[in-house]
């Protein structure tokens, strides 16, 4: 007897470019739904700082794009794709070239540059009106050096064009100061693969810093999240994230912030899809300091979803899936169930990890909810010098801030002491 043939599935295809770091929350979301995902990676070789939080088995295809993008087109066109997202900060030129190329909505691909160039953004967003921090950009570290000293307001920022995570930022009090991040930085690879060719010199901006999660539709921009930001500053090097909270949608700030990121994402064409908007609000008002045309990296599902029942990744889903009930969020912003502090890491100390036999009691508070990338055994642990080195992120969820408080101050503690980490004698350095 012979069995009926099987049913073509015909489920909707879409596609993830880069799908690390939160991009890897996307597979899943679309599978919820009841889509399939065919992933196409911007390079033969996942970069390293992603490699951990890439998961092939959630896809019905792995490409990996070899530079030729005729090719790429070629191998996505079987599976009929009705969308194109990325995942990655790595994967946002490619996801628009694809988008284009395969005739599908998206940002287009005048401004893709802009968005990860961070030069250009800055003068796009200028060009447009819009507060932007004075910027200068250069191949030559004396040309850096002059141009910080004619300014003759110190600090300045020395970092690459288009890495993520504060990656090489340097926050330099002078000019040899400048001099010495430009030639650490200049000609080598950043954490995403690119060639540090060129470099920005910017102005500091005072103030404090804040981050907008948004999703767009056919231009319309929906406020995912925002967020309030503490930052450390580490001599000759970044100022490296503490804490993050997240703030209420409601209130003058929040409006302000939202009116700003809004306008931006308009003058870098962010028509579609997520975007994670880094701002500094000072005396005059939100100046940018970056825009990233993808999800915020680095987000727990779980925790997000306890205060606020959806999480960016579940609505730029949403936004392809079914558009007509994400539209209908517009006129409904978000409320809070329980505040979210994201705690990233700080190590102060050196050496090969052996155990986390500390980490429980952060597993044991009140308010802990979950933990992100915790460095385990094998792993050297460094001093933190970046969103990079941070040996882990955790979440704490509370309806209650003085209880957040106070396990966020016993966190900090236990850094002091070293106790969170079981390290090799003898394996640190100096």
């Amino acid at each position: 007897m012979t069995g009926r043939p099987s049913r073509p599935d015909v489920r909707p295809v879409a596609v993830v470019v880069d799908a690390y770091s939160t991009g890897a929350a996307l597979a899943p979301a679309f599978a919820a739904a009841g889509w399939r995902t065919v992933h196409v990676s911007s390079s033969p070789v996942v970069p390293e700082p992603y490699r951990a939080s890439f998961r092939p088995g959630d896809f019905i295809g792995l490409i990996a794009h070899d530079g030729d993008l005729r090719r790429t087109l070629n191998a996505l066109l079987p599976h009929t794709p009705v969308v194109v997202l990325p995942g990655a900060e790595c994967g946002v030129e490619l996801a628009d070239r694809l988008a284009a190329g395969l005739g599908l909505p998206g940002n287009g691909t005048g401004l893709s540059r802009a968005r990860r160039d961070k030069f250009l953004m800055g003068q796009v967003v200028a060009a447009a009106g819009l507060a932007a921090a004075p910027q200068h950009v250069t191949d030559n570290p004396a040309d850096a050096v002059a141009w910080a000293v004619a300014r003759g307001d110190w600090p300045v920022v020395v970092k690459p064009l288009d890495s993520a995570g504060t990656d090489g930022v340097t926050f330099c009090h002078d000019a040899a100061a400048v001099d010495r991040a430009f030639r650490a930085l200049h000609g080598r690879p950043n954490r995403l693969g690119s060639v540090n060719d060129r470099l920005l010199v910017q102005g500091f901006l005072r103030g404090r810093q804040y981050f907008v999660n948004t999703v767009s539709l056919s231009g319309r921009h929906l406020i995912a999240e925002i967020w309030a930001e503490s930052k450390r500053e580490v001599a000759d090097a970044a100022f490296i994230n503490d804490l993050e909270m997240l703030m209420p949608r409601a209130g003058a700030v929040q409006d302000a912030l939202a009116a700003y990121t809004s306008a931006v994402l308009d003058a870098l064409g962010i028509a579609w899809g997520p975007a994670h908007t880094e701002l500094m609000l000072t005396a005059e008002g939100p100046v940018l300091i970056e825009t990233a045309a993808r999800l915020m990296g680095t987000v727990e599902q779980q925790a997000v979803r306890r205060s606020l029942g959806v999480t960016q990744a579940d609505l730029a889903v949403q936004a392809v899936t079914d558009p007509a009930g994400f539209l209908s969020r517009l006129d409904q912003p978000y409320r809070m169930a329980a505040e979210i502090w994201c705690v990233a890491l700080i190590s102060e100390h050196e050496g090969i990890i052996t155990g986390r036999s500390g980490f429980a009691r952060i597993e044991g508070l009140a308010s802990y909810a979950s933990s992100i990338a915790v460095a385990g055994p094998g792993v050297r642990l460094r001093p933190t010098i970046d969103y990079f080195s941070s040996p882990g992120v955790v979440y704490l969820v509370h309806e209650d801030a003085a209880v957040l408080a106070a396990d966020y101050a016993r966190i900090r503690a236990w850094e002091r002491e070293g106790s969170i980490f079981d390290l090799a004698p003898g394996s640190g350095r100096g």
